[in-house]
């Protein structure tokens, strides 16, 4: 994920916006793993994000409506420390003040352990956190596309995308070539 300019881009704690301590062997080994960046552990709030399930693998690195960033990772490094200027860590500490929200981790832990299979995204909780997370990424691609002219662009390409994908899905080959085309101009 080197830059255009040859150099990695900062990384941040996606939970407080921290710099990361990558310098720590622990801190460094646990971001190889992790599709974000984190740089203190052991925090509940952390601990319950990681217990509830909810498949944070593309959360970060995505825009809001899914397409990927990977390509970007300057914009993926300003997309996470905007995120991270949120504080989802006091959030998630407040969400699991909730005695309801701790019962649906720990009857979904119940359930796996008893061999019942269930996505995060049908409990209380997954529903929860998945709204502070999308909540936060709205906010942060919101702010991202007023500074940035390459997120503008970004965007436009997963609007052409979906258009040509409709386009083709209704038969409409000419319209879906066209918007092909426009997707493959030099910018």
């Amino acid at each position: 994920m080197v830059g255009e300019d040859g150099k990695l881009p900062y990384r941040y704690d996606i939970f407080t916006g921290e710099p990361l301590a990558d310098w720590d062997p622990m801190t460094n080994m646990i971001n190889r793993i992790l599709p974000f960046r984190i740089s203190k552990i052991g925090s509940q709030a952390r601990e319950m994000v990681f217990r509830s399930g909810v498949n944070l693998n593309q959360e970060f690195t995505s825009t809001p409506d899914g397409q990927s960033l990977k390509e970007y990772p300057k914009v993926i490094s300003r997309f996470q420390y905007l995120i991270s200027q949120q504080n989802l860590e006091e959030q998630f500490q407040e969400l699991f003040k909730d005695p309801v929200v701790m019962k649906s981790i720990l009857d979904m832990e119940r359930d796996h352990a008893n061999g019942v299979t269930l996505s995060p995204n049908e409990t209380l909780h997954g529903t929860r956190i998945s709204q502070i997370l999308r909540t936060a990424k709205l906010n942060a691609w919101a702010q991202l596309q007023a500074e940035d002219a390459t997120v503008n662009r970004i965007a436009e390409e997963a609007h052409l995308k979906k258009l040509e994908a409709r386009a083709r899905k209704s038969g409409d080959s000419k319209r879906a070539a066209e918007l092909d085309a426009l997707q493959n101009i030099p910018k």
